[in-house]
Parts: structure tokens; sequence; C-alpha cells
């Protein structure tokens, strides 16, 4: 793999950090759904971002969000 293409997905990592740290401040909870929707990104990317936050100790897990009517 190119180290252009590295850099690019480690910025792109950055931001989605940056993203989710602003979110999390902003809010007293979000769930993974409404943070990707705010985010207009997957689950996956927000759920890989919480597990680094997680992995670092700079968050704290506090449950499951009640499940809101469609």
């Amino acid at each position: 793999m190119k180290k252009e293409k590295i850099l690019k997905l480690n910025d792109i990592k950055a931001r989605n950090m940056l993203a989710l740290l602003e979110l999390l401040l902003q809010h007293d909870s979000l769930s993974r759904i409404e943070l990707a929707h705010k985010m207009n990104c997957d689950n996956t990317t927000v759920t890989r971002a919480v597990r680094d936050l997680l992995e670092r100790d700079f968050q704290r897990k506090n449950g499951i969000a009640p499940r809101q009517a469609p």
C-alpha cells in the first residue's frame, strides 16, 4: 500500500474521531445509530471509533439507549 493512501486513511479516521468527540461533548447521550446519522456515516464507522475511544479510556459506556419508534 502506498504511503499516500495510508495517510489519507489515517486522516479520515482522525476526522471521524474528532466529529465523534465533538458530538459527544455537545449531547448528553446519543446511541451509535444517532451518532452515525449525525456524522453522515455508517454504523460500522461509529462502532470502530467508539471501540477506539473505549480502548483509550476516553469514553465511558453507559449502556443501551432506548430504541425510538420510527
